[in-house]
């Protein structure tokens, strides 16, 4: 057993729906994990789910100024060198702490410890995975970095020698809290699932792409002292808009998910980066796609400067922008399911490709781009 401590704070406000499924996430981590959950004086039943835990839980009930405030007071309470914190409606995936202190051990210079997440919907049915990308205070501070919070653990030092979660933001608190612990010490990528992100109707707010953008600006100002300050605030901005969009339309081309093919996917590329067709021949080599040069196909990956042709039977299509500042065909952007772009710029945002079939472009925002294209899990192992 690991000697590193480890603590989890639980933000709750009328969240009796999934909270008991959060707690006992937590608590199945371990009796040396401490389990800390800051209600916002809740009116349904979340204090009578929180009395049957008894001593195995800490809990406090007192009107707060939103979920940042009710962070904020449970990491005060913390005395263990790890923290992190897990909304009302989210999971802890088992032995996820264990791996978290395991990383803490072997890398004493880390300060944050991140991995993959499922998404799950209402009935904790998991539809898809988010994969954590490797992280640098560069990175993110060019709005490149993908924060997946539920996935993700902290040294406490190093979260108070930072500052702290900073209360004014309600959306961005995460991505800012990130980009000021990069600046104390490294991340560590653990490459393993870690939690669950649960999306269900009550999770939407109409008013988020609105939030999402000025507190973006915020962060991206506070952490970009200079001249650059209002480019990459623009492409923070952008990305933190396309994450509204999934929030508001989360399950997106996974609304209807077909059952898996018995044989891999048939794949045709057109037009596109050598190494996109090098990661394709990857995928093929492990089975989970079959490369062909006729139609009909499962899925076409074409260039974005290639329209690809009219097609009298649409095709799920992944458009490749590897040149960011290049206008991307409109045809093309037209026939997408899915498109890959180094950083989302105004030229694609401004075609009306929806949020969230943007991916990144790297091999696990291949993957993804085909998964969305086809509108069901594709690539969705730890390998």
């Amino acid at each position: 057993m690991s000697s590193i401590t480890a603590s989890i704070v639980i933000p709750n406000f009328n969240g009796e729906a999934f909270l008991r499924a959060a707690v006992e996430s937590v608590i199945a981590q371990g009796e040396d994990v401490e389990c800390i959950v800051v209600d916002g004086g809740s009116t349904d039943d979340s204090i009578e789910i929180l009395k049957q835990y008894g001593e195995r839980i800490r809990w406090i009930s007192e009107k707060d100024e939103g979920q940042s405030d009710a962070i904020r007071k449970g990491m005060e309470r913390v005395d263990t060198e790890l923290v992190g914190w897990l909304n009302s409606d989210d999971v802890l995936l088992p032995d996820a702490i264990a791996a978290v202190r395991k990383a803490a051990e072997r890398s004493p210079r880390a300060v944050l410890f991140h991995g993959d997440v499922e998404r799950i919907d209402q009935f904790g049915r998991y539809f898809a995975l988010a994969r954590s990308p490797d992280l640098t205070l560069d990175k993110m501070l060019e709005g490149k970095g993908k924060v997946l919070q539920p996935g993700s653990m902290y040294r406490t030092s190093a979260v108070r020698e930072a500052g702290g979660l900073d209360e004014r933001y309600h959306l961005l608190m995460d991505l800012d809290l990130w980009i000021r612990l990069l600046q104390v010490g490294v991340a560590e990528n653990l490459r393993r699932r870690l939690a669950q992100f649960r999306v269900h109707e009550a999770a939407k707010s109409s008013q988020a792409p609105y939030r999402y953008y000025r507190e973006s600006l915020l962060v991206a100002y506070r952490n970009n002292p200079g001249s650059r300050a209002s480019a990459i605030a623009r492409r923070v901005a952008i990305i933190a808009i396309q994450h509204a969009r999934y929030l508001a339309d989360p399950l997106g081309a996974h609304r209807s998910v077909p059952p898996p093919p018995s044989s891999p996917l048939r794949v045709r590329i057109d037009g596109v980066p050598a190494w996109i067709e090098e990661s394709c021949r990857q995928l093929a080599s492990l089975g989970k796609l079959e490369l062909v040069t006729q139609h009909p196909v499962d899925v076409q990956i074409v260039g974005g400067s290639r329209s690809g042709g009219r097609r009298r039977t649409p095709t799920p299509t992944v458009v490749v922008l590897d040149e960011p500042n290049r206008r991307a065909s409109a045809e093309a952007l037209s026939l997408a399911s899915a498109v890959l772009v180094d950083a989302p710029n105004e030229s694609v945002a401004a075609m009306g490709v929806p949020g969230w079939r943007l991916c990144s472009l790297d091999h696990a925002g291949l993957a993804e781009g085909i998964e969305l294209a086809r509108g069901r899990p594709f690539f969705d192992d730890s390998q």
